[in-house]
């Protein structure tokens, strides 16, 4: 429904995402999205989308979008369990540490204070 944030995604397995989020020395910021739960729409429409919030994804993170159905989904869900869509979650991707999780809709005047 509404467009995810191609210019900020990084597009590869859980796996490369790490890799480069490790080599630009960032956190890599997962987002797990349901196409049918509207609260990721918004996510896309209304946080991902804020010029603030661009700017913190830009100079902090790694930005990993999936969808929960998709094989590129498995790989991280191996690891770590999302409950409720959409979930957000910024690891460390030396260690592998989930430091932080949200679940659900993140407005963006939230995320903009998420800092990791």
């Amino acid at each position: 429904m509404f467009r995810p944030p191609l210019e900020l995604l990084f597009t590869g397995s859980f796996d490369e995402a790490k890799q480069k989020a490790k080599m630009e020395n960032r956190y890599l910021l997962v987002n797990v999205q349901k196409e049918t739960v509207f609260n990721s729409q918004l996510l896309n429409r209304d946080t991902w989308s804020n010029e603030a919030v661009k700017d913190l994804v830009r100079r902090y993170y790694l930005l990993w979008q999936v969808y929960e159905d998709t094989r590129k989904c498995a790989d991280y869900s191996m690891w770590y369990q999302a409950y409720e869509m959409p979930h957000v979650a910024i690891l460390d991707p030396r260690t592998g540490e989930r430091m932080a999780v949200k679940e659900g809709h993140i407005p963006p005047e939230v995320m903009r204070s998420w800092r990791s």
